[in-house]
């Protein structure tokens, strides 16, 4: 027998009047790994969150769970599932402890295991100094770690995190996802959100969404390697120039300056020898292949409408 899926959307549709938020999407979700669902603001990211999270129903098509339908079958779901929404949605002015032990109350935790839970959650988060701090007096990331702590409290089988981390500093960021990475050996699966291209970078799987479409998926190796182009760097003094010079030689698919870099894309059968023939201007630049970003790929895929759709 197959592994069950944590969670598979089978041509889930959301419409909100006559705009569609979803259309058709597949996905599916297999238990203990960490699938990021990336895309831009207004992408229907959230919408198919707040849908696997019971709080929206399908205008067509079907999602499950654990094999059970979010919209016939929700109540096997909710005690299965963690959901931090992408707004801070705690009760400020409760501290760092109540906060968590009125969700023990709310997913009906037993009495016996509270305490244990609560310990191990505050340690877990970093929090366990700042237990009698109103959630109001903490900073950004200690109050995503304190809703992280409140979707754990029940120990879900599944996460759901809409965009965990808009909004907190780079140092927040990285230890709220090595807390997210320590969760799957606990037999956890996350299903995460995000506009971050470093944050798809740590998932396992990954699905590319744009206007409500499933524009690209797979393992994220895969994806790089599924890039229909080469990428170079090219490094040295008066870039600009060498912009415009670069977007109008044959073969070359895109450039872009960043910082510094210079990034250029060209077809798969150009190396960097052939680039610099081809321009040989670049003779006194470096010139080095780099691996393709998700972020080069992702912005491609929305250049090239003959991209739409493809599954990895």
């Amino acid at each position: 027998m197959p592994a069950e899926k944590a969670i598979i959307l089978d041509k889930v549709t959301k419409d909100f009047g006559a705009v569609r938020a979803l259309d058709a999407v597949e996905i599916e979700v297999a238990p203990r790994r960490i699938y990021g669902l990336i895309g831009p603001d207004g992408a229907g990211k959230t919408t198919a969150i707040r849908i696997l999270a019971t709080v929206l129903e399908p205008t067509s098509g079907q999602a499950t769970i654990f094999g059970n339908d979010v919209a016939l079958d929700p109540w096997p779901i909710k005690h299965r599932i963690g959901y931090m929404p992408q707004n801070f949605s705690l009760y400020r002015d409760l501290s760092v402890a109540e906060n968590i032990a009125f969700y023990a109350g709310i997913y009906r935790v037993p009495k016996s295991l509270i305490v244990e839970r609560e310990k191990w959650l505050l340690d877990f988060t970093g929090l366990e100094p700042f237990t009698d701090r109103v959630a109001d007096a903490l900073s950004g990331g200690m109050r995503q770690k304190l809703a992280l702590a409140c979707a754990l409290i029940h120990e879900p089988d599944l996460l759901l995190l809409d965009e965990p981390t808009t909004g907190v500093d780079p140092v927040a960021r990285r230890e709220f996802w090595r807390n997210i990475e320590a969760l799957v050996p606990r037999g956890v699966t996350v299903f995460v959100s995000t506009p971050y291209m470093d944050e798809a970078e740590r998932c396992h799987r990954i699905a590319f969404i744009d206007t409500g479409r499933i524009v690209r998926e797979g393992a994220v190796d895969d994806i790089r390697r599924s890039a229909p182009w080469r990428q170079f760097a090219v490094r040295g003094p008066g870039l600009r120039g060498l912009l415009r010079q670069l977007r109008g030689l044959q073969g070359i698919i895109g450039a872009q300056l960043v910082g510094t870099v210079l990034r250029v894309q060209g077809r798969r059968d150009i190396t960097p020898r052939n680039l610099i023939t081809m321009l040989p201007a670049l003779e006194k630049y470096s010139v080095e292949e780099v691996r393709p970003g998700l972020e080069d790929i992702f912005a491609h895929m929305l250049d090239d409408p003959h991209n739409g759709g493809t599954t990895v």
